[in-house]
């Protein structure tokens, strides 16, 4: 009978599993652009694309923080954020472009901890997307290039922290919801049967 439960339990997990990580893909408000990366774009728009999507990034990450707490991925990647704006910035010093004005109004911090990591994904999905067609343009200076390819190198970093803490919520939920379901049953934590 443990035998059988466990079987049942793992298929469970899973296929949870599976649909918890195809739904992380789904389009959320956490990215800044929404780009027809077909375009081609002088230097000046891809440095104000790429710092208003690391300010939001940053942003979302610091609402986060402040509404579920010290919460792993979100506080090392901040940290992180926080060094692409600046590296974005000697560029934009650089090459004397303005700085664009961000608007915080825009950040939206999602309905809970999953959804926040779920989130996550999907962002750095958009901005490894962004930076690959930046990166096929063929007119780039060199220290752009250089700054642009570090960047989508962190951003892979990123989605997989992302990925590890999503699949992690995700295992704890199933697990919550396997106790409910056995609850329910009838079942004690100890193995046996509980009076109703």
């Amino acid at each position: 009978m443990k035998k059988t439960l466990l079987l049942i339990g793992a298929l469970l997990l899973t296929g949870f599993l599976t649909v918890g990580i195809f739904a992380a893909s789904t389009p959320t408000t956490m990215t800044s652009t929404s780009l027809d990366l077909e375009d081609s774009y002088t230097l000046e728009e891809m440095l104000n694309i790429t710092l208003l999507d690391e300010l939001k990034a940053k942003a979302t990450y610091e609402a986060i923080i402040d509404t579920y707490g010290e919460v792993k991925p979100f506080t090392r990647i901040v940290l992180a954020e926080q060094r692409h704006i600046d590296a974005l910035l000697v560029l934009f010093n650089t090459y004397g472009f303005e700085v664009p004005a961000f608007d915080s109004s825009t950040v939206v911090v999602p309905e809970s901890l999953t959804a926040a990591l779920e989130a996550g994904v999907q962002a750095e999905v958009d901005n490894i997307a962004l930076y690959d067609a930046f990166l096929s343009q063929t007119d780039l200076p060199e220290d752009v290039v250089t700054t642009f390819t570090a960047l989508q190198r962190a951003s892979e970093n990123h989605l997989r922290a992302f990925n590890r803490g999503l699949v992690g919520s995700q295992i704890q939920n199933f697990g919550q919801q396997i106790r409910n379901q056995f609850g329910k049953l009838g079942f004690k934590g100890n193995g046996h049967k509980g009076n109703k």
